[in-house]
């Protein structure tokens, strides 16, 4: 199989498939030991069935429309009529194959996103096994693509070229034309949701959260300090988002208002599990890692990044700043007395 992820990988450096490995290497280098990786449901993949916009269920049946007409409105004796039926059909059996082994795996490897994982290496090569097959999946999808748009080339130098012969099918051949091109934009939107599912991740870990957005060949990403979020709100958008337990998450951020500039999650299984463990490992303290300790001085210095925590930390100190400022102005109120019967009125 050509390794076409590569080959976008080199012309887009925006576009890598393995980006939370690299990530989460980058993690443990830095000497995070939990972490979070959430992703969205496989249930997203019951939307996608459903949206009209990028369904496989309309591809798979423009591909059937595209048999038919090569069987039953084709000669029978023509090179075109079998490229036409045998392309179609190879095309929907890898299009269902890769889709199915794919989502199998997908299933499997983010059943538990919503926990927090402290065998890192583990779940790093868990996520690289994910990616493994995503690659196939992307591979194929593209080879798909070429098959069809293959058809499409032979199909016109092949009319072109018997002109006469298929004189009395160019209507049908027409419609087969804009059906084939029907199905290369469907796959490529197919395809192009099927990377919001697996390329578009978020990494928690002590006091920071990572997201990750891919836009077909585009991407962003983000960092948030946990001292700078404001809220952390999980919602069921609708009854079916309730009975298959998934959600959106919208994380607000200080200074933010009206959930104007809110990072979301969306498609998150089991959502409040996933708050609770996100507040959780936002606000654990995490110890400097054993690599820069050397770097300062002791080696028991800790960050804090529980916001509450800092805020009641604050709060103590200026409670203490302003008990000794009274101090300091009691005993220079002290000082300027000068008669023991002041002193003992005050004293008093």
């Amino acid at each position: 199989m050509i390794p076409f992820h590569k080959i976008y990988a080199w012309l887009f450096k925006s576009f890598s498939i393995g980006e939370e490995t690299k990530l989460i290497d980058r993690l443990i280098e830095q000497g995070y030991t939990k972490m979070m990786i959430i992703k969205r449901s496989w249930v997203f993949f019951l939307a996608i069935l459903v949206d009209l916009k990028s369904t496989p269920i309309i591809l798979l049946l423009l591909s059937c429309v595209s048999v038919w007409i090569g069987l039953f409105h084709l000669p029978n004796d023509t090179f075109l009529r079998g490229l036409v039926v045998i392309g179609n059909i190879l095309m929907a059996l890898i299009f269902t194959i890769s889709t199915l082994v794919y989502l199998k795996h997908f299933r499997a490897i983010h059943k538990n996103s919503h926990k927090i994982v402290t065998d890192i290496p583990a779940m790093r090569e868990s996520l690289a096994d994910g990616d493994r097959h995503f690659i196939k999946f992307f591979n194929w999808s593209i080879t798909n693509q070429w098959i069809l748009g293959l058809i499409l080339i032979l199909e016109v130098i092949f009319i072109a070229s018997h002109f006469q012969r298929f004189n009395g099918h160019l209507m049908i051949l027409a419609i087969d034309f804009f059906v084939i091109i029907a199905e290369i934009h469907y796959l490529r939107r197919f395809r192009k949701r099927m990377m919001d599912l697996e390329m578009d991740f978020n990494v928690v870990v002590q006091g920071k959260i990572f997201f990750v957005n891919q836009t077909g060949l585009l991407s962003d990403s983000q960092t948030i300090e946990s001292d700078k979020i404001k809220t952390i709100k999980s919602t069921f958008p609708n009854k079916l988002a309730s009975f298959f337990n998934f959600g959106n998450i919208d994380i607000l951020t200080e200074g933010d208002s009206n959930l104007i500039g809110t990072m979301m999650m969306y498609f998150v299984m089991s959502p409040v599990e996933v708050v609770n463990s996100i507040q959780s490992l936002l606000g654990e303290v995490r110890s400097i890692p054993p690599k820069y300790r050397n770097q300062i001085p002791g080696n028991e210095v800790v960050t804090v990044t529980n916001p509450e925590l800092i805020k009641e930390m604050n709060a103590v100190v200026e409670e203490e700043k302003t008990t000794l400022k009274t101090i300091q102005q009691d005993m220079t109120e002290l000082k300027a007395m000068d008669t023991r019967g002041k002193v003992r009125d005050i004293l008093r």
